[in-house]
């Protein structure tokens, strides 16, 4: 079995995954859009990959807090 790296960016409006062999040579490469999940704090974002149903990867600037 061969080895790989996987590198992974969440950044605020999506997360991205590259994958490299061991002599640096990019294999593959893939970007996916995120949502709001709190429209009172822009900063706040949830990260799912449809692949996998139910892995997040968040983001957070600060706590959010949503009056009323």
């Amino acid at each position: 079995m061969d080895n790989y790296l996987m590198a992974l960016d969440a950044g605020t409006g999506s997360i991205r995954a590259v994958i490299f062999d061991m002599a640096g040579n990019q294999i593959a490469h893939g970007r996916r859009s995120g949502a709001r999940r709190c429209r009172a704090c822009p900063a706040r974002w949830s990260l799912t990959s449809a692949a996998t149903g139910s892995w997040p990867a968040s983001a957070f600037a600060e706590p959010c807090s949503v009056p009323g």
